[in-house]
């Protein structure tokens, strides 16, 4: 079995480059390196499940199947108590809403890979 990729993040789901670099830009503080091409049989620290509505049981599909029992982040277009629900309820640990404070995607990747957010310079 292989051992999960304690300081990666992968991105699954259609994610424009701009966000890739934002994401990657945000989780530096905390040591992780950002990955758009998982792969199978090699599970990163957290999959970040970059959704839509219309898509978001295939992404999750897809983001379990890159995890294995790895935590799931979903990342969704809008704050929806509904998509949030629909996102948890497919296997996301936690969900994040594009255009919320990007502080609060870093915690969340830090609550789920298991440590403490780095503090503000």
């Amino acid at each position: 079995m292989a051992s999960r990729g304690r300081n990666r993040v992968a991105i699954v789901g259609r994610c424009d480059p701009r966000l890739r670099d934002l994401i990657a830009d945000v989780l530096r503080d905390l040591g992780v390196e950002v990955s758009d091409a998982p792969v199978l049989g090699d599970p990163p620290a957290v999959v970040l499940a970059v959704a839509e509505r219309a898509n978001l049981t295939a992404v999750l599909d897809l983001a379990k199947a890159v995890a294995g029992r790895g935590p799931i982040l979903a990342v969704v277009p809008l704050e929806d108590e509904r998509l949030e629900h629909a996102a948890a309820s497919q296997g996301a640990h936690a969900c994040y809403t594009l255009g919320a404070p990007l502080g609060r995607l870093r915690a969340l990747v830090a609550k789920l890979l298991g440590e403490k957010e780095p503090a503000a310079n």
